[in-house]
């Protein structure tokens, strides 16, 4: 089994990224941390939105880490 650390709240968001694992058949267990991108609240340049994604997926580790 895999563990998943999602940095969203967003229901839509969690709903789609586990109906993809699912898809591609993982077994896994997620659990969702509400963290901050660090960036804009809609950032446009594509440079901002991988700082950001890499920004959550980080915080989102570290918040499972400490449960």
């Amino acid at each position: 089994m895999i563990n998943v650390a999602i940095g969203t709240t967003s229901t839509y968001k969690l709903n789609a990224i586990k109906v993809a694992l699912h898809k591609l058949d993982f077994n896994f267990k997620s659990s969702n941390h509400g963290v901050d991108s660090q960036v804009s609240e809609q950032p446009h340049a594509i440079g901002e939105i991988k700082i950001g994604a890499i920004n959550r997926a980080k915080d989102a580790l570290l918040g499972s880490n400490s449960n």
